[in-house]
């Protein structure tokens, strides 16, 4: 009897340890999943912080274009006034000339 109760207390014992270390492994597992998402996580923060920076440097290059092309747009519009004024004094000064 003493035998048959040794037996079963060291089969039980032994299950037993294979339990806990299933619940371990498990943990372990849960664990390691845990810490890959938090890594996972941290590289989203990183990229979005990234992403968000690369907005504003584009935003303010888009800016700066824009007013680039308004100065182009108001030189070549005076360019075109002076031209039309030239086109003006020389029709004026051929005029003066055929009078004179």
């Amino acid at each position: 009897v003493a035998s048959m109760f040794y037996t079963l207390t060291r089969q039980l014992s032994e299950e037993s340890s294979k339990r806990d270390a299933g619940f371990e492994r498990k943990i372990d597992i849960h664990q390691m999943h845990f810490e890959s998402l938090s890594s996972g996580m941290e590289l989203v923060k990183e990229f979005d912080s990234k992403v968000q920076d690369f907005e504003s440097v584009m935003n303010s290059k888009i800016q700066e274009a824009t007013r680039t092309f308004r100065l182009l747009e108001e030189r070549f519009q005076y360019l075109e006034r002076n031209r039309a004024e030239i086109s003006e004094l020389k029709e004026n000064m051929l005029k003066v000339e055929v009078i004179e």
